[in-house]
């Protein structure tokens, strides 16, 4: 198999569109390289819990029914199968949010314009 050199991701983050929830803070793009050049990945969020207004991430995926209740199969998977590589990746996320909003006053991304 042929190495490539890792590229970093740029991160894109867009206002909510117009009738989005009001915990609905961002939305995410992270346009992909490689055999998907050209391509971008959409469906990342980010979200305000109400209960203590902290930020978290939720992947795109789909949900689906087992003996056990509703679960959900996110569509961005860890290549080692480890959910630490997910959690990782959304920490990331956050963290090139909050720096974005710190370069634009501590604005949200709907506020700065």
């Amino acid at each position: 198999m042929a190495r490539t050199k890792k590229a970093t991701n740029e991160v894109r983050f867009l206002a909510p569109g117009e009738g989005a929830p009001n915990a609905l803070v961002a939305e995410v793009e992270v346009p992909l390289g490689g055999v998907l050049d050209g391509m971008k990945l959409t469906g990342i969020r980010i979200w305000r819990r109400k209960d203590d207004g902290q930020l978290f991430v939720s992947f795109p995926g789909r949900s689906y029914e087992t003996a056990d209740g509703t679960k959900t199969w996110e569509y961005p998977r860890a290549v080692d199968g480890r959910g630490e590589t997910a959690k990782a990746a959304r920490q990331r996320i956050l963290a090139a949010y909050e720096q974005q909003r710190a370069e634009n006053g501590g604005k949200e991304v709907s506020e700065a314009k």
